[in-house]
C-alpha cells in the first residue's frame, strides 16, 4: 500500500523510519516479539544512522483520541453479534451468517454502520458517516507463525518508551514524551543522542 501510494515517503522501497503507539505494555501479548522484530530491520534497511524505530505505549484508556474510541466500538459491536446470532439467526450483512475470517467482519461492519441497516443515526453525533476498507493478500487466511526466540524484556510493564538502537540493543524511558525536542532527537535515530542519553530540550520532567 506505501509503495503503491507514498512511494516517495519510502527509502529504497521500505519503511526505515517508523513511531509506532500502543495502550500499555502488560496488558498486551506479543510486544516483545514486535519490539524485537523492529531491532532485526536495522541492518537491512540502511543500518543505525538512516533508521528510526520507536515503540512507545500509553496509559490504557487514555490519551489515544477518538480513532481508538471508534475502534472500540466497532469490535464491542462485533462481540454482540457473535453473541446474539443464535437468537437472531445468523449475522445480517455476512456471507456465512457468522463471524469466521476478515471478510465476516468487514461485511458487518459495513452493514451496520456504512449502510446503517438495524441503526439508528445519532442527532448531534460529530461523526456518523463510516467507509469502510478490506485489503486481501492471497486466499490464505491463516496467519503465519514464524518459529523464532529472542530475549524477553525485563520490566516491560513499568516502561513506556523503547528506541532502537542496533540489532537486539534498546534504550529505554521509564515515561513518553512527544515534545518537539524529543521527536526530533528520535527521529534523527539514537546514534546522534549524547553519551549521557539525555535529550536535551525535553519538556518532560524526571524521564
Amino acid at each position: 500500500y506505501m509503495r503503491q501510494h507514498f512511494p516517495k515517503d519510502l527509502i529504497d522501497g521500505k519503511i526505515a523510519k517508523l513511531f509506532r503507539h500502543s495502550d500499555n505494555a502488560g496488558q498486551h501479548f506479543k510486544n516483545t516479539g514486535a519490539i524485537h522484530y523492529f531491532t532485526t530491520l536495522i541492518l537491512e534497511r540502511g543500518g543505525p544512522t538512516k533508521t528510526g524505530y520507536v515503540y512507545t505505549f500509553g496509559a490504557p484508556g487514555h490519551g489515544k483520541g477518538p480513532f481508538d474510541g471508534y475502534g472500540g466500538s466497532f469490535k464491542n459491536k462485533i462481540h454482540s453479534l457473535i453473541r446474539s446470532c443464535s437468537e437472531a439467526g445468523g449475522i445480517p450483512g455476512t456471507r456465512t451468517g457468522y463471524i469466521n475470517e476478515a471478510r465476516d467482519v468487514f461485511d458487518a461492519l459495513v452493514h451496520y454502520y456504512e449502510k446503517g441497516i438495524g441503526r439508528q443515526a445519532k442527532t448531534g453525533a460529530k461523526t456518523d458517516n463510516f467507509k469502510f476498507f478490506l485489503s486481501e493478500i492471497g486466499t490464505e487466511t491463516a496467519v503465519p507463525r514464524a518459529d523464532e526466540e529472542f530475549v524477553t524484556l525485563n520490566n516491560i510493564t513499568k516502561q513506556y518508551q523503547f528506541a532502537v538502537n542496533n540489532e537486539g540493543l534498546l534504550f529505554v524511558r521509564r515515561r513518553s514524551c512527544w515534545c518537539l525536542a524529543c521527536m526530533a532527537a528520535l527521529l534523527e535515530g539514537t546514534l546522534r543522542w549524547p553519551d549521557e542519553k539525555q535529550i536535551a530540550g525535553c519538556e518532560t520532567v524526571a524521564l
